[in-house]
């Protein structure tokens, strides 16, 4: 990924307005937009194979 998606999340990264990223941060995690994405990307299709496997019922 990049371009402007890229460059908006560097800025917002650099504002110190999120205080669990700067946290991330500074305890050495490296965070960048494709690594932030493949891991949301993840959680998703996990919870999303939970419902298929009858795991969840779709209204709860």
């Amino acid at each position: 990924m990049g371009g402007r998606q890229q460059d908006t999340f560097h800025r917002l990264m650099a504002g110190g307005r999120l205080a669990t990223m700067d946290a991330l941060t500074a305890g050495g995690v490296d965070l960048d937009l494709e690594t932030v994405f493949d891991f949301g990307l993840r959680r998703l299709l996990d919870g999303v194979a939970v419902l298929v496997d009858g795991g969840l019922s779709p209204g709860t």
